[in-house]
């Protein structure tokens, strides 16, 4: 039981310093590229949230159920589309 907390506060810990780096380093691309730190920011989110959808589509793809990796990349889709307008406006 211990283990398992400290582990999870270890995590949490991780987690927050890769933040800081990926935030850092997208600022530092912006500033490089010399674009807006918005489309960086867009681009990452994006290659971000669709990473996990990757592998489960491969995953379905894999066994056959087509139909589940097809919905599962246009239902992706669909809501970083929407959380990026609700974002935009």
């Amino acid at each position: 039981m211990i283990l398992d907390i400290a582990g999870a506060v270890a995590g949490l810990i991780l987690l927050a310093v890769a933040a800081d780096h990926l935030v850092l380093g997208s600022s530092r691309l912006a500033r490089r590229l010399r674009i807006s730190p918005v489309v960086v920011g867009v681009v990452v989110i994006g290659l971000g949230t669709s990473a996990p959808e990757f592998l489960v589509s491969g995953l379905a793809a894999a066994r056959g159920d087509n139909g589940i990796a097809v919905g599962n990349i246009v239902g992706s889709n669909i809501l970083n589309l929407t959380l990026l307008l609700g974002v935009r406006r």
